[in-house]
C-alpha cells in the first residue's frame, strides 16, 4: 500500500526537485578495508545513519527487517538508518563503506521509498560520477 508521502514524491516532481536541494550530507566515516574471512561477522547492528557498501568480491551477506542480501562484486548497497542489521563474510575481501547522515529531509520520508537494503542501479551516469568522485572532481547530479 502506498503512503501519501511516496505519492507525493512520485507525483510532484517540483515538491521533490526543492526538497532534494535543500538536502544537507555529513559524512561520518569512510574506510576501504581488506577483511579476512570472519571479520565483518557482526549480529544485530543498528544505528541511526545511512550505510553504503562497495565490495570487490562476491559473498558477504547483509542482513536486515528478515531479507537476506548476497552482496554481489562492484554493486553499492544502501541501507536506510534504523534497521536492526546483521552482517558475514565467510571470505576475505576489500569493502569500501561510509557512513553518512541526511539532513533536511525527514526521516519518515524514506520508510516507503527506501525500507530496507537496496542495491544502486549501476549505470553510465552513476560510473561516471563514481570515478570523478574517485579522482577529485565534479559530480553531477
Amino acid at each position: 500500500m502506498e503512503s501519501r508521502i511516496f505519492r507525493r514524491v512520485l507525483n510532484d516532481t517540483e515538491w521533490f526537485a526543492s526538497m532534494i536541494e535543500s538536502v544537507d550530507v555529513r559524512l561520518l566515516l569512510s574506510r576501504l578495508y581488506h577483511l579476512p574471512a570472519g571479520a565483518w561477522n557482526h549480529s544485530e547492528l543498528q544505528n541511526g545513519f545511512w550505510r553504503l557498501y562497495l565490495n570487490d568480491t562476491e559473498g558477504a551477506v547483509l542482513t536486515a527487517d528478515g531479507l537476506e542480501v548476497l552482496l554481489l562484486p562492484k554493486t553499492v548497497y544502501l541501507v536506510p538508518p534504523g534497521r536492526a542489521l546483521s552482517s558475514r563474510n565467510p571470505k576475505e575481501m576489500t569493502q569500501f563503506y561510509i557512513h553518512f547522515d541526511l539532513h533536511g529531509i525527514p526521516p519518515v520520508t524514506f520508510e516507503d521509498l527506501i525500507p530496507t537494503i537496496v542495491s544502486v542501479p549501476d549505470d553510465a551516469p552513476f560510473r561516471e560520477s563514481h570515478q570523478a568522485w574517485r579522482s577529485g572532481g565534479e559530480i553531477r547530479l
